[in-house]
């Protein structure tokens, strides 16, 4: 893969991101104007046609990325025994996390996330919207994003040694998009999850696996206690 290709789809994957947090404040300022009482109705349409859109084109980049590079680890995998076995595992280490991040919290190490906080803050003011992005719309276009693009953008896909850095470095950017630099110990957290996404993708090249443990993921972080 040639600098001026990786320079392409680094810029593409930033433009990505914009448009995906342009999207996001499009589906939830309507809800917060109205304080909620935006219709469930107009609420759904605006959110199938933003996100349904950024979905489309992300697939298509990654799909054209894909075709490209003509890589063969990129692939649909069945859902087998040894596929829900490594679910399982994967699922254990996402909840591992987040109990560590309890903890931080409890013994007042760390304190809770600004996303979280905003997390938050939206539900209350604009439910409907800040469910259907965080459970439905967040984690494919994130996975796309932070597994799918940038994963593209590392050299190498054939060797196992440089997806596993491919790896390391989209849970690095994951953390960063999630917490920032001024908050370490989120930093760390968000990371640890980012890469326990990547894991998925890693093992075994379909971002389905990866999308399924997001959207798990998000919704025990907004409806579990």
């Amino acid at each position: 893969m040639s600098v001026k290709t990786i320079v392409r789809r680094v810029f593409t994957l930033v433009v990505m991101f914009l448009a995906y947090q342009i999207g996001e404040a499009f589906v939830l300022v309507p809800g917060i104007v109205s304080r909620g009482t935006t219709p469930v109705v107009y609420t759904a349409i605006l959110f199938s046609a933003i996100f349904g859109g950024l979905i489309a084109l992300l697939w298509r980049v990654y799909a054209t990325n894909h075709q490209a590079d003509q890589d063969p680890f990129i692939h649909r995998q069945p859902f087998d025994g040894k596929r829900a076995l490594l679910m399982v595992g994967l699922i254990g280490a996402l909840f591992a996390v987040q109990a560590l991040s309890s903890l931080l919290i409890s013994h007042q190490v760390a304190s809770e996330s600004q996303n979280q906080d905003l997390l938050l803050q939206y539900l209350a003011e604009s439910p409907l919207a800040m469910t259907l992005i965080v459970v439905v719309g967040a984690p494919p276009v994130e996975e796309l994003l932070f597994r799918g693009l940038l994963m593209q953008a590392v050299p190498h896909p054939e060797k196992k040694s440089w997806r596993w850095l491919a790896a390391g470095l989209s849970a690095i950017v994951f953390g960063l998009a999630h917490a920032g630099v001024s908050d370490p110990v989120n930093l760390l957290v968000y990371s640890a999850m980012g890469f326990v996404f990547a894991s998925a993708y890693t093992l075994t090249g379909d971002l389905r696996y990866s999308i399924g443990l997001h959207m798990l993921n998000n919704f025990a972080a907004l409806f579990l206690p």
